[in-house]
């Protein structure tokens, strides 16, 4: 698992091989972080790699 930077990581999480977590996550303890995935955010989410980027719209 590689950690991005400013990231904190939790007690007791469980983390796959070749997984990447974005700067600035955080991982909350006992979280289970599957192989191969990316994960960022606050708490940390998997990023589908296939899935078409949001397009977030706002009101005027």
């Amino acid at each position: 698992m590689t950690v991005g930077l400013g990231s904190m990581v939790g007690i007791n999480v469980e983390a796959g091989e070749k997984g990447q977590s974005g700067a600035m996550s955080v991982v909350l303890k006992g979280t289970r972080l599957d192989a191969g995935n990316v994960y960022a955010g606050v708490p940390v989410r998997k990023i589908e790699r296939n899935a078409p980027s949001a397009v977030v719209e706002t009101a005027s």
